[in-house]
């Protein structure tokens, strides 16, 4: 029986478990783990208001696939887009790619606001892929209202 388990256990990372992962930085709280040819997160931020992950192969917010999620009373809303200027980010769809993002569940509160959403990076010009051992810059920043064209109160990038 001891042998049989650590058989599994030795297994397990090649039946598709992974490492679940955390980063806490200026107020935000990103803990994924990877799945697939994509990830499984929850992204919490301090405030009410809208909230964003970014990612990129190297450092600066243009270029980034970027994600921003909100939970209004209406319900949970996301769009995956891409930032091609300062300021400037589309969404995927309207550029001609495939959104990756789906937003699964999500709660506003005084403590602040705390989404959980699957993405899946696909191959083209608009997904950064995250690959083991590559270097990738997340970004990740919030704000104080639910409209994603109002300005983040905080964002700030670390390298993974």
């Amino acid at each position: 029986m001891k042998q049989l388990l650590i058989s599994i256990l030795m297994t397990m990372p090649f039946l598709g478990f992974s490492q679940t992962n955390t980063i806490e930085q200026n107020g935000m709280t990103f803990t994924w783990e990877v799945e697939g040819n994509g990830i499984i997160a929850t992204v919490t931020g301090p405030l009410q208001g809208w909230l964003a992950v970014g990612f990129r192969n190297k450092s600066g917010i243009v270029g980034s696939n970027l994600l921003m999620m909100q939970v209004t009373e209406d319900g949970l809303y996301g769009e995956d887009q891409l930032v091609t200027g300062v300021g400037i980010h589309p969404t995927i769809e309207s550029l001609g790619g495939q959104s990756g993002l789906q937003v699964v569940e999500g709660e506003e509160s005084e403590e602040g606001t705390t989404i959980r959403f699957r993405m899946v990076f696909y191959e083209d010009p608009f997904h950064h892929q995250l690959i083991p051992g590559d270097t990738c810059f997340l970004t990740l920043a919030y704000s104080v209202a639910d409209e994603f064209d109002h300005h983040s109160r905080m964002r700030t990038e670390t390298q993974i």
